[in-house]
């Protein structure tokens, strides 16, 4: 019995010094809300106690639109970079994101942007034979579109001096589309 335990005892401390144990994801935001046409950074931090991480890392972005299969955008190992030349607006917010920032920037949102986005870390390891560990983290980004300069009229009473007035203000595009009306109290 004291033997099993020593072999648990063991394999714990093992298990925990091993490098490959100490790898994860510790972002925590998964979906973002951003407005066409301004910039989003999709959050994917990690944690190691991995020696020579960046040329021992793959760092993958994937993208899935309701409408497409998933798509390969961005491919980071050794130091090399690799950008699918439709995704020209996206690119990682640190120079050496193998170190503990896989995070990504979008430029210049658009509506096509919206979908759910997918950072892959997967770390290569020798201790005796290889030992792989990959963790995967999904983002769902909300595009919302800029509301149109909304056109304004005057309704209710004549527009008098002490007469009630309602400006009425629309939008023709925005998601979600502004209110109708917008009632606003005299000052009395």
């Amino acid at each position: 019995m004291m033997s099993v335990l020593w072999y648990f005892a063991w394999l714990l401390v093992f298990c925990t010094k091993n490098p490959a144990w100490a790898f994860d994801i510790i972002s925590t935001k998964s979906d973002y809300h951003a407005v066409e046409g301004s910039n989003v950074t999709l959050s994917c931090k990690f944690t190691h106690d991995v020696d020579d991480i960046s040329n021992r890392i793959i760092i993958r972005w994937y993208f899935k639109s309701p409408e497409e299969k998933k798509t390969e955008i961005l491919k980071y190992h050794g130091g090399q970079l690799d950008i699918d030349p439709n995704y020209s607006r996206v690119h990682f917010t640190t120079p050496e994101p193998g170190h503990g920032n896989a995070s990504i920037e979008i430029s210049d949102l658009r509506m096509s942007d919206e979908g759910i986005y997918q950072c892959s870390l997967k770390c290569q390891l020798k201790v005796g034979s290889r030992i792989t560990k990959t963790m995967i983290r999904y983002t769902n980004l909300k595009v919302t579109e800029k509301p149109s300069a909304p056109v304004c009229a005057v309704g209710g009473d004549d527009p008098l001096w002490g007469n009630d007035v309602t400006p009425q203000c629309q939008s023709s595009q925005g998601t979600p589309p502004p209110p109708a009306e917008l009632q606003l109290e005299r000052d009395e």
